[in-house]
């Protein structure tokens, strides 16, 4: 999905790249179009999530208030719309967002530094091979207008910095100045050399007398990621018979993993896909290599295996198998059974995003609580009882799953699907967190207990309000005691997990089945 914003964009004739020119010598005003995608936002967002720590706890609740607010503001107009394809025209405010981030600084932003967040990076080729001799092209565009006082002109610098921290420094452009700077440029970077660091380089751009800020990511791999996934897929092809001739269930499952996987490999990756614009290319290719090798040698290359991992399962959605990202802590790899917390998102989450950027402590916390975590993305059709027997099954066939401590974790929309289990599946379930959603039918076909259920409320979400929380918990309530509510009241939509997470977490392991 895109969001098309259009911008008017001046340049000095030096870097007009064609532009038209007027008498004069001046270069022309031309109007064209910035596409907004979903790395733009994910890279605006991680930035606030940095800067967020670094500020530290807002003890305040007036800031804490009014950040929430502005959060929400900027981001939940667009969030929403990824859930709902017929909003493809709504843009996220980076503008407000960057603004706001820049007022959790404990040190005031360089002007500069602000013109040079503000841009976006495109890299052609986006994964280029060690010891290219051509050099590679670098696009400069405006995710955002901003400020430039002064009159003379701005320059930028583009430099890539490799893995091992070595630089390449790109041509210097020099663009007009002007009340609301936009920018739409071109530069180079120079030939790769053949003894450079593969793998996740990034793309940073500093503004005359700015601080560099981060544009873009730029892969740099030995090998071309098409002729790899290619070669994969041919030696996948190849075990596949003698993987099913061991009718071996779980080496089935696996192999569908490794596919997908070794599918994400690609020299074109993807603006729009988190799972594959995330990536460290070389480090993956490496383990779905490593992967291929167990299969062909009999071996489930995901049972036990700890760590941050995205995969898929044989539980079909519309018409696909599900995507999910777990972490397991390092017990697992020595089969102590841990407990499970299964998260599903709101409509506009997809399975990566719940762990990066909507809790992001709760990998840590998985790592020193020691329990597995397994996010997906929610779908428009329920995630019904018959799938969660089937995922259930698939997860504690590669992992030692405590089946007495099994946990659910649902935000908004997903909260309201997992709460659709509470009834036929309450026998398997320990305990419910739900972030801005308590709209479950605890009194309807009871055949199996009350499963315990904390409902977690924003006081400044105008969506979820804190008021339409505190009635479904009401309603509920003359059905059961099972269901509890924690107002947060200085939270808003976007941060309220996260806010909420450490005092969710205490509730929840408080339950065990008996």
């Amino acid at each position: 999905m895109k969001f098309v914003v259009c911008i008017a964009i001046a340049l000095c004739s030096s870097v007009a790249l064609g532009t038209p020119q007027k008498k004069g010598g001046k270069a022309a005003a031309p109007q064209t179009s910035l596409t907004v995608e979903r790395i733009d936002v994910w890279r605006t967002l991680a930035d606030f999530e940095r800067r967020r720590a670094e500020h530290g706890a807002m003890k305040d609740l007036a800031e804490l208030s009014s950040v929430n607010r502005a959060l929400d503001a900027a981001v939940r107009p667009y969030w929403t719309s990824l859930g709902h394809p017929e909003l493809a025209q709504v843009d996220p405010n980076l503008g407000a967002l960057a603004e706001l981030t820049r007022s959790l600084r404990t040190t005031p932003e360089p002007i500069g530094e602000t013109v040079a967040r503000s841009l976006t990076a495109r890299v052609t080729p986006p994964v280029a091979l060690l010891g290219r001799a051509e050099p590679s092209k670098v696009h400069l565009k405006s995710l955002y207008a901003t400020k430039w006082p002064g009159p003379k002109s701005l320059e930028l610098r583009i430099t890539a910095v490799s893995p091992s921290g070595a630089k390449l420094e790109g041509k210097p452009l020099r663009v007009d100045p002007g009340d609301a700077l936009k920018i739409d440029a071109e530069s180079e970077l120079p030939a790769i050399p053949a003894d450079a660091a593969p793998g996740p380089w990034k793309i940073f751009v500093t503004a005359s007398e700015g601080e560099a800020a981060e544009a873009g990511p730029w892969w740099v791999v030995p090998r071309s990621l098409d002729a790899v996934r290619a070669e994969n897929a041919k030696r996948i092809q190849d075990i596949t018979q003698s993987v099913l001739d061991r009718r071996d269930a779980g080496l089935g499952v696996a192999l569908e993993s490794v596919q997908a996987r070794n599918e994400l490999l690609s020299d074109t990756p993807s603006t729009e896909n988190s799972t594959q614009f995330r990536l460290d290319p070389v480090a993956h290719a490496k383990s779905v290599a490593e992967e291929i090798e167990k299969l062909a040698q009999g071996k489930d290359p995901f049972q036990r295996r700890p760590g941050d991992l995205w995969r898929v399962l044989p539980v079909k959605l519309e018409g696909k198998p599900v995507a999910i990202r777990l972490y397991a802590p390092a017990a697992v790899a020595e089969g102590t059974p841990v407990p499970l917390v299964f998260v599903l998102g709101d409509m506009s989450d997809d399975e990566n995003s719940l762990l990066d950027l909507r809790l992001p402590r709760l990998r840590q916390a998985a790592e020193e609580r020691g329990f597995l975590v397994v996010a997906a993305a929610i779908s428009r059709k329920a995630f019904g009882e018959q799938r969660f027997d089937t995922l259930m099954f698939e997860l504690g066939d590669d992992y030692p799953i405590d089946s007495k401590r099994v946990y659910f974790l649902g935000d908004c929309t997903g909260a309201g699907q997992l709460g659709q289990m509470l009834r036929p599946r309450g026998d398997r379930i320990a305990a419910f967190l739900s972030f801005g959603n308590a709209d479950v039918k605890y009194d309807e076909n009871r055949i199996a207990r009350d499963v315990p259920m904390l409902a977690v409320a924003a006081g400044l979400d105008d969506v979820n309000e804190l008021e339409k929380i505190k009635t479904q918990v009401g309603k509920a309530r003359q059905g059961t005691d099972a269901i509890e509510l924690l107002p947060m009241q200085s939270a808003g939509w976007y941060l309220l997990p996260d806010l909420a997470l450490d005092q969710g977490l205490e509730w929840l392991f408080k339950h065990t089945l008996p």
